[in-house]
């Protein structure tokens, strides 16, 4: 996770951040953190993202990945379930020009950014995944 005790406002940021069988089974029903919540007066801008699978037993059901803010705003959608699903390596790439227009800023101030999936739980896979996520900290009043 970024260091935050000496914050400030930065353009180019990369993590990543890798998921167990366990999470993934799980995302349905509990998201994972991939970035900790910020001090108020700053927020995440994700520019992109690469989900990369490792497989190993192909996993039924689920739904589309997807980068929120805790507060539940949805980023973007970063992997469909069949990318997941599939038993051969995948990689999904997304460029995302994500703004805040149409949220409050209390929505996305502060907040930490997750992913989930949506429609439903990933069932009997035991592959990871590895997501990779570059974003910038922005201030939430210019």
């Amino acid at each position: 996770m970024p260091d935050l005790t000496d914050l400030q406002v930065s353009a180019d940021n990369k993590i990543t951040v890798y998921l167990t069988a366990a999470q993934i089974l799980a995302l349905f029903a509990t998201p994972v953190q991939v970035l900790p919540p910020l001090p108020a007066g700053f927020f995440y801008n994700c520019r992109s993202c690469i989900v990369k699978t490792s497989p190993g037993t192909a996993y039924a059901g689920g739904g589309t990945v997807q980068l929120i803010y805790a507060s539940g705003p949805v980023l973007a959608p970063i992997a469909t379930a069949a990318v997941i699903q599939n038993a051969a390596k995948q990689i999904a790439n997304v460029n995302m020009s994500l703004t805040t227009s149409g949220l409050a800023a209390s929505q996305v101030d502060g907040q930490a950014m997750q992913v989930n999936n949506i429609t439903g739980a990933f069932t009997t896979g035991n592959g990871t995944l590895a997501i990779v996520i570059y974003y910038s900290i922005e201030q939430t009043n210019a």
